[in-house]
């Protein structure tokens, strides 16, 4: 694994070694469809570099001030750096550990200070926390973003799909 780090593929970078590792692996476990396994790889790769290409125009839409944001926990960390962005908190510092109520508090000055304009809640866990935040702090957005998992749904069910997604939501909520 790349760095033992499970949400380094939130980059693309990061992703498209990922990809070559895999497909290295396919090619000396079953060395008879190498020539399949590389022409596959090659063309995710393609895809990929696009896809890092297309994000980065698309936050550069967002004006600098305004790349700031709060998550709900630290798989966006990666993406963030990787395109320009600023999270200032996430609501679970530790996965899978409620937040304490000294740290809400704390997010929501760091929201306040940081002129955050939304916060963002995850599909698969509750959106409770995420909504009394962006409430707290003075009326802010709440979006939501896909990142450990697909989505079912046509448009998320791609790793490409979930980034462009993903992306489209945060242009749209930081705009």
């Amino acid at each position: 694994v790349l760095g033992g780090n499970p949400h380094l593929w939130m980059d693309p970078v990061y992703a498209r070694a990922y990809a070559r590792k895999i497909a290295s692996a396919l090619t000396a476990a079953d060395a008879p469809h190498a020539g399949a396994y590389r022409a596959a790889a090659a063309a995710y790769d393609k895809e990929l570099v696009a896809l890092t290409a297309r994000t980065k125009a698309k936050i550069a839409s967002i004006p600098p001030a305004r790349r700031t944001m709060i998550v709900f926990h630290n798989a966006f960390d990666y993406y963030a750096r990787r395109f320009g962005l600023r999270i200032v908190g996430a609501i679970e510092p530790i996965a899978g550990a409620e937040p304490n109520p000294a740290h809400i508090a704390d997010l929501i000055r760091l929201a306040r200070t940081s002129h955050v304009r939304a916060v963002f809640a995850e599909h698969e866990y509750s959106d409770k926390l995420a909504r009394a935040l962006a409430q707290s702090a003075g009326g802010l957005k709440v979006a939501f973003l896909y990142d450990d998992s697909l989505g079912t749904e046509p448009g998320v069910d791609t790793y490409a799909g979930m980034i462009d997604t993903d992306t489209d939501t945060i242009v749209s909520a930081l705009k």
